[in-house]
């Protein structure tokens, strides 16, 4: 039997307990680097041996103070203007699994994340949704499950505080583990 060692924390057989996922692609949009989805997006592609995907825009987000920030994106959101991406090379059919991922932004999907899910057939794939939060993620995996195109979606998580959890890679491997397709 293989354990799988994230941290300090022995996990399950990879082997055994996740292959029913069969081949996997976890999709996701992160703001910062090595933050807290991407370090989510990372113990799910350790787990399932999956292919990972990082949505980027077509112009990034310029430099500004938070405030500043935060007002933009809300206007944005408020006006449906959503940010072109990069178009990703991802060919959905051949993938049994697609986990996307990405942060709450005022209780909903990430602009970046909502503009991969208005521009993406899913192709009657199951998909799994996740995001990491440090406040009310309110209507995140509801509005994530209308937009997300031709998606049969799974039973999606929330993680919040990730970077104080010494949990997380548990959590998320009990939550990857107990996925049916």
């Amino acid at each position: 039997m293989t354990m799988l060692l994230l941290g300090n924390t022995f996990l399950f057989d990879q082997n055994e307990n996740v292959s029913h996922l069969g081949k996997v692609l976890v999709i996701y949009y992160s703001y910062s680097v090595n933050a807290n989805t991407e370090k989510i997006a990372k113990i799910i592609q350790s787990l399932t041996r999956a292919n990972m995907y990082k949505i980027d825009l077509v112009e990034p987000f310029p430099d500004m103070p938070h405030e500043a920030f935060t007002q933009r994106i809300r206007e944005e959101q408020a006006k449906e203007n959503y940010p072109a991406i990069k178009t990703p090379n991802i060919d959905i059919s051949s993938y049994d699994c697609i986990f996307v991922g990405g942060p709450v932004w005022w209780h909903t999907t990430p602009l970046p994340l909502t503009s991969f899910l208005l521009e993406t057939d899913f192709k009657g794939k199951p998909v799994v949704p996740f995001a990491t939060s440090e406040s009310n993620p309110r209507e995140f995996l509801e509005d994530f499950a209308k937009i997300a195109q031709n998606a049969r979606i799974l039973n999606g998580k929330i993680f919040g505080y990730v970077w104080q959890d010494e949990q997380i890679e548990a959590k998320v491997a009990q939550w990857v583990k107990g996925l049916q397709l």
